[in-house]
């Protein structure tokens, strides 16, 4: 719309109309986009942020939030290269958010602890329960106990994220993303072999 060629308030809006099913058109074509990466990636990034310590509801809420992100950002006429690493990225940041939102709040309440019953396997015996439940219990602790940089590149390489793709997204060098999956990778397999 160039600015010379609107002399009234009718040109305005004859100028709108014309353009509007452009910006109709260009909206679908976004919106087709990203509910089809919504499709392929929400589970994986579902997961990717639950590993990050949100629960379930918490995390599903910061999916949805990437994608419409995501969504303005394709508006905006931004970038689609490497849109799932700009995902992961957007949904590391909304995550770490969220965690210290959630735990601020957890600190204002008062909460009244009470046991989670595990439900039973009846295909386990007794024994075999014990040691699966142990071997759980210490492979979360391992996991709890890693630094949050190597819990990062270790839970978005299980999501299948590429090497690159992690360097790219936490700002961090190939050899510096081995090196942490390497001994995220070593920490758990000597919990799970304990």
């Amino acid at each position: 719309m160039h600015p010379a060629t609107i002399s009234s308030a009718a040109d305005l809006e004859r100028q709108i109309d014309r353009e509007l099913p452009e910006t109709r058109a260009a909206t679908a074509a976004v919106q087709a986009e990203v509910l089809q990466l919504f499709d392929a990636s929400a589970p994986g990034l579902r997961r990717y942020v639950g590993a990050c310590g949100l629960p379930r509801d918490a995390a599903e809420d910061v999916v949805q939030e990437a994608f419409l992100a995501l969504f303005h950002h394709r508006l905006r006429g931004g970038s689609a290269q490497n849109l799932k690493g700009w995902l992961v990225l957007v949904c590391y940041r909304l995550a770490l958010k969220q965690r210290t939102r959630l735990a601020r709040q957890h600190a204002r309440e008062v909460h009244l602890e009470t046991p989670l019953r595990e439900a039973a396997d009846p295909a386990l015996d007794a024994e075999s329960a014990i040691l699966s439940r142990q071997r759980h219990q210490r492979v979360h602790a391992v996991l709890r106990a890693l630094p949050e940089r190597d819990r990062q590149c270790l839970s978005m390489r299980a999501e299948g994220v590429t090497y690159r793709g992690i360097a790219a997204a936490l700002g961090m060098s190939l050899g510096a993303v081995a090196k942490a999956i390497a001994r995220a990778a070593v920490r758990v397999t000597n919990a799970v072999r304990e």
